[in-house]
């Protein structure tokens, strides 16, 4: 996949890498195991699942999907690495080095049309 080489090559970035939602990785460029790699997107398709059945409630709690924004994706800061999610794509960022609002605005560019049954 062409936008997973374009993340990977922007500074701070340790993984870029897209998932299934069922099955094992397609895609992946960056340094770290495949085991690890293949438990990163289990955590991913996982959270990725509850976020969006949040994201759902509440859209109807708000009255419907033209009063909260829909889902895209999510972000978990942590104290050296955080992980960043759109759609099925996953990157792997070095808090110190990454600029957090370059590679959001790459997936979600890269990303925007992505269908939403795969978010």
């Amino acid at each position: 996949m062409r936008l997973i080489s374009e993340l990977i090559e922007e500074p701070g970035v340790r993984l870029a890498a897209d998932y299934p939602y069922r099955g094992d990785r397609t895609s992946i460029e960056g340094d770290m195991p495949r085991e690890n790699v293949d438990l990163l997107a289990v955590v991913c398709r996982s959270n990725t699942t509850a976020v969006r059945m949040e994201s759902d409630i509440l859209s109807l709690l708000a009255g419907g999907p033209d009063k909260f924004p829909p889902f895209r994706g999510w972000m978990a800061h942590g104290a050296n690495y955080s992980l960043c999610v759109v759609s099925n794509t996953l990157v792997l960022c070095n808090n110190e080095q990454a600029s957090f609002t370059r590679v959001v605005r790459r997936m979600l560019t890269g990303l925007h049309d992505a269908p939403d049954e795969r978010i």
